[in-house]
């Protein structure tokens, strides 16, 4: 996707600019929601860890 962006020509962006950003919304939300699954799982039950004095 920032491949795409970054090689088209202006001219193309602006005529798809709405197709265009919809993309960049999709894929940002998708790499939000893999982060979010691997460093912060709704799922995982809290593990208590008894202090040492």
């Amino acid at each position: 996707m920032r491949s795409e962006l970054e090689f088209r020509y202006i001219d193309d962006i602006l005529r798809n600019l709405p197709e265009s950003m919809k993309d960049v919304q999709l894929g940002v939300a998708s790499v939000s929601d893999a982060i979010r699954e691997r460093y912060f799982p709704s799922m995982a039950m809290p593990i208590w860890i008894e202090e040492a004095l």
